[in-house]
């Protein structure tokens, strides 16, 4: 009867640590839940809630602001984004121009260099995205340090 007794309250024992392991474990989900983000098409979820991503993302600048680091990674986005937006305007104007002109050694050079701009545009657009997941990932190590709302 004593051992009986000792292996239930070894079980109840073990069903109480199992429980507190599970309470601070949904603490930690919920935490993460709550202040992390990720981007989900044109809009970024932040506790379950799709918000806006801002012209030029200028909400999720604002959610970088915790983050040092993250903000730091975000303005190298911002950069590499800019300029490949700019190169691929170049290119599609240096297009059109290659349609408006008459001379066909002007044509050549004008889609030539479109094709040109078009083609280095591409890696910087590659790198801006790589650059924005980055920086994401930064500032949730950051908002999870924290460990409170933002």
């Amino acid at each position: 009867m004593k051992n009986v007794k000792l292996l239930l309250f070894l079980c109840l024992v073990c069903f109480l640590f199992s429980n507190n392991k599970s309470i601070a474990q949904l603490t930690v989900d919920k935490n993460y839940y709550a202040n992390t983000i990720y981007i989900q098409g044109n809009k970024y979820v932040k506790n379950g809630v799709k918000k806006p991503i801002g012209f030029f993302h200028q909400n999720i600048k604002e959610e970088m602001k915790i983050s040092p680091m993250g903000l730091k990674e975000f303005k190298k986005f911002e950069t590499k984004r800019n300029t490949s937006l700019f190169l691929t305007g170049g290119a599609i104007a240096l297009v059109i121009m290659a349609n408006r002109v008459d001379n066909e050694n002007a044509q050549l050079g004008f889609a030539l260099g479109g094709l040109a701009l078009a083609l280095v545009s591409i890696p910087l657009s590659v790198q801006s995205g790589n650059h924005i997941q980055k920086a994401i990932w930064l500032r949730n190590d950051d908002a999870l340090k924290l460990g409170s709302n933002f």
